[in-house]
């Protein structure tokens, strides 16, 4: 979890919600893909707790 403090305090783990063609799209950032071990292809559930958006594998 130092990476991400690290990537936090740079500020690389805000993004931008974008439109690709009809979708919208929020990008992973690649430290929060790393510490978590996420694969391309994998399903995620978002979910909203308490007025946040999580997502979750």
């Amino acid at each position: 979890m130092v990476e991400i403090e690290r990537a936090r305090k740079k500020n690389l783990l805000t993004v931008k919600l974008r439109k690709v063609g009809k979708s919208n799209v929020v990008t992973v950032p690649q430290p929060i893909i790393e510490a978590e071990n996420l694969k391309e292809g994998q399903k995620l559930e978002w979910k909203i707790e308490a007025g946040r958006l999580v997502l979750s594998p």
